[in-house]
């Protein structure tokens, strides 16, 4: 996946030094102008970053058990800075219509369907799943920045303003670096790192802006569906109720 010219660019230096400072200047502006406090300053400022690191983690389910490439940012000097801009999409991830907490939630919400299901035809109804490929790596950047921009709008605490959270998110959407040796080294140009605190929340704005926007025009509306991040459940009418 690295030979992926969309997603990863080689560099020649590690960048984590400049990145570091990045993070300082930011954490520091927003310490100056009230948003944040000292002790959360000092958190998100992290004093002896690392680059991040490269994972494999197998596939069992898959043929040959092929590799999902994860960027741990465990120690990355965005880490923290990470994790605060994700706390910030939080609520409105977990209000998405779709959204799905783990498989106790699915079921329950299962129970709630009302029945029948069956169209006006006695019909029985068709169950879909889908998933997407590579969700993280692959948000596209200005989608995903004015997805997490219009969810910001609506947040009822704004202790962070909008445009501050959302250059925390380019921060760390933009200094993702990671070595593979010594003179392996690359940083993420597209999407965000499966393995960064800020990647879920990130990935599932962006899948309730796009979710919405289908299924507005879609002409046969789902009767059900829930996702869970990437992992999507629906139960459709085979006619619709138009017809």
């Amino acid at each position: 996946e690295m030979t992926d010219g969309n997603t990863y660019r080689p560099v020649n230096e590690d960048q984590t030094r400049n990145i570091n400072k990045k993070v300082t200047r930011l954490v520091s502006d927003l310490h100056q102008r009230g948003y944040i406090g000292r002790h959360q300053k000092a958190y998100m400022a992290p004093a002896n970053p690392q680059p991040g690191r490269l994972q494999g983690n197998p596939k069992l389910h898959k043929p040959g058990a092929p590799l999902r490439a994860i960027i741990s940012g465990v120690g990355h000097a965005t880490e923290k800075i990470a994790e605060a801009a994700e706390e910030q999409l939080r609520a409105h991830v977990e209000s998405q219509p779709s959204y799905l907490r783990d498989t106790s939630d699915f079921l329950n919400k299962l129970r709630e369907v009302p029945q029948p299901v069956t169209d006006r035809y006695g019909h029985a109804p068709l169950l879909f799943c889908m998933d997407v490929q590579k969700l993280y790596p692959s948000v596209p950047r200005v989608e995903g920045i004015e997805a997490c921009r219009r969810a910001l709008r609506d947040r009822s605490d704004n202790s962070i303003p909008c445009d501050k959270v959302i250059e925390m998110i380019e921060l760390v959407l933009d200094n993702n670096n990671f070595n593979l040796s010594s003179d392996a080294r690359f940083i993420q140009i597209d999407g965000t790192a499966i393995g960064s605190r800020l990647g879920k929340n990130y990935a599932c704005t962006y899948m309730g802006q796009w979710e919405e926007t289908l299924l507005d025009g879609a002409t046969l509306k789902p009767l059900v569906y829930f996702r869970f991040i990437d992992d999507i459940f629906g139960i459709t009418q085979v006619t619709s109720p138009r017809q």
